[in-house]
């Protein structure tokens, strides 16, 4: 039944003075939309804007793909974002998805194809400093806190059908690629028929092809090793940022304990 809480709310305005009244009316009202509380809620949103980015293109199945994955912490959001705010988050991500996969392969023209949506939880661990030994040393205890995630994950697909591009010190590469996987270049070369010694002509002409097929192929192997490198390298260089964001929370903590410690015994000599 609707109209309850208006009337109690009406019946309890008329027992208030008049300047109680005045003053309830002066109030600003609420102008924002209500913020989203249903975790449900917030994954048809994020399942709606994608589907309405997605390709409209068909029959891109052998079109090269590249997949992002977005984390966001629950606590973050749920309960602290409306949905206008949340649909201009989801956006805004898949924009710069887009143009930060595209400014390392420009050649081509990314577009949603396909995305998963997961709840996961994560245990996060925090060392706080917790007082000091007999010699002086800071002693501390592992604070371990499982936090949920929301976890997107967006497959970009390249419209226009291109080749991934080639790089070498991180500069575009100039040289024709060859589409041809490293391992069938070396079986070719394996099965080659015998060189026929009745014709210099034709045996210089295969030994150049030869020469050519096991330096393309050497050059794909040096820079799928280059790739795997900087993966590697990427993967070191976020394990050591995280430490240290862990490092300087801990450090923060400590510091905020140590003013609110020095606070109080400024606050305890002034009544003094």
């Amino acid at each position: 039944m609707s109209g309850i809480i208006q009337a109690a709310r009406d019946q309890q305005r008329s027992r208030m003075p008049v300047m109680d009244r005045n003053r309830l009316d002066s109030q600003d009202k609420p102008n924002q939309d209500p913020k989203i509380l249903d975790l449900s809620v917030l994954k048809d949103y994020v399942g709606k804007v994608l589907e309405h980015w997605k390709t409209k293109e068909e029959n891109l199945e052998m079109n090269r793909k590249h997949i992002y994955v977005w984390e966001i912490e629950l606590r973050h959001v749920l309960g602290k974002v409306n949905e206008p705010q949340w649909v201009f988050s989801i956006e805004a991500t898949i924009e710069w998805a887009i143009e930060n996969y595209g400014a390392v392969q420009a050649n081509g023209q990314w577009e949603v194809y396909n995305w998963e949506i997961n709840q996961e939880a994560k245990i996060h661990s925090l060392n706080k400093t917790v007082g000091k030994d007999n010699d002086g040393k800071a002693q501390t205890t592992n604070i371990k806190e499982q936090i949920d995630f929301l976890v997107v994950g967006i497959q970009f697909v390249d419209v226009k059908g291109e080749k991934n591009m080639m790089y070498e010190m991180g500069r575009p590469s100039t040289r024709k690629r060859s589409d041809i996987d490293p391992e069938i270049l070396k079986a070719l070369m394996a099965n080659a028929p015998a060189k026929s010694g009745s014709d210099p002509k034709v045996s210089a002409i295969v030994e150049k092809q030869e020469e050519q097929i096991a330096n393309q192929a050497a050059a794909l192997d040096t820079q799928k090793e280059q790739l795997m490198a900087q993966q590697d390298m990427i993967s070191e260089m976020k394990a050591k940022q995280d430490k240290t964001n862990d490092m300087m929370a801990a450090l923060l903590t400590e510091l905020k304990e140590q003013r609110a410690t020095l606070d109080a015994k400024v606050s305890r000599r002034s009544r003094k």
